[in-house]
């Protein structure tokens, strides 16, 4: 599974296990092992498989993690 999350005025590729994703700028600036969530997925699909597309977000769609480090 992958989708693809507005991020830091960007648009950002996410999957399963993906180990790291670099954002310039949160508005909440969270902390290390704190959990964070996206709503703003705008493509989730199955590698091989189906996409869905939003308009501009995929309704009820979300991407979970977890915070590991600040650089």
């Amino acid at each position: 599974m992958y989708a693809i999350i507005e991020e830091s005025g960007g648009q950002r590729q996410v999957a399963r296990a993906t180990r790291s994703l670099s954002t310039s700028s949160t508005p909440a600036r969270p902390r290390v092992g704190q959990a964070v969530r996206s709503t703003r997925s705008c493509v989730v699909g199955e590698v091989g498989g189906t996409a869905k597309f939003g308009k501009p977000y995929v309704a009820g769609a979300s991407v979970k993690g977890e915070v590991v480090g600040r650089w």
